[in-house]
């Protein structure tokens, strides 16, 4: 009598490792997307003082929420991967609410000792508008490869994160710098403005001291406002299928 336990196979331990996932809630499934909450077992989550704060919060909830009204109105078709989980630790303090890593791919990241941590995951609805208005952008225009290309498709994210819902709230990002700056920043971008070779982090972290952190989000924010006063009728599932140049036109703005 052969006495050895038989090994399991591959598809048994999938079953098993993702029917724990999801009643431990770490793993949701929906039509319109998959969503995946590491950070719920994450020792460093877990240990967070502001845990509890969290979790009341419901997180989860949220972003399921949030997603399935951004997929309605940015008629995004394709299922959607989204990853709420606490990120590497950056060294140069770039904290970035999320990344829309491929059109159909998301993740929000979580930082559980911030001292903001609890304020930020409040606003958790607006981050995933944001992350996805990029991938309805990627989906139709690809990732651009010019400075204008970067500064609308920042600006229709943040226009969208800063009017969720038809509650406006103010950005820091979208608004880090000073009339004077923003006049000074679109006169630097005028001859770079079609350049696919630009110094992306120092537009977009300040790197190097060229220009000032988050200047790419607050000249997109600027360009996109104007196109939407100039263009009320057009909406966002419109604008964010548009070529970049066709949004800087209807801007109005001289680049």
């Amino acid at each position: 009598m052969d006495l050895e336990p038989k090994p399991r196979d591959i598809i048994t331990v999938i079953d098993e490792l993702t029917e724990k996932a999801i009643k431990s809630g770490e793993l949701v499934e929906t039509p319109f997307a998959t969503f995946r909450f590491p950070y719920l077992s994450d020792p460093r989550f877990l240990k967070s003082p502001f845990r509890d704060e969290i979790l009341k919060i419901g997180v989860p909830e949220m972003t399921v929420g949030a997603t399935k009204k951004a997929v309605e109105e940015l008629t995004i078709k394709d299922k959607l991967e989204i990853t709420t989980l606490i990120p590497e630790f950056d060294p140069n303090g770039n904290y970035k609410g999320g990344q829309a890593i491929f059109p159909s791919r998301v993740e929000i990241y979580f930082y559980p000792y911030s001292t903001n941590l609890v304020e930020g995951m409040r606003l958790t609805a607006r981050t995933v508008g944001h992350e996805l208005n990029h991938c309805a952008r990627l989906k139709k225009r690809g990732h651009g490869t010019t400075l204008l290309d970067d500064i609308v498709s920042e600006g229709l994210a943040v226009y969208y994160e800063e009017h969720w819902g038809g509650e406006y709230l103010r950005t820091v990002q979208g608004h880090n710098l000073t009339e004077e700056q923003i006049v000074e920043e679109f006169e630097k971008a005028k001859p770079l403005i079609d350049s696919e070779d630009y110094d992306a982090d120092s537009w977009r972290w300040g790197t190097g001291g060229a220009h000032p952190k988050q200047t790419i989000y607050s000249l997109g924010t600027r360009l996109v406002e104007r196109f939407f006063q100039n263009n009320p009728k057009t909406t966002m599932r419109e604008a964010v299928r548009m070529k970049s140049k066709r949004i800087l036109k209807g801007s109005g703005l001289q680049l």
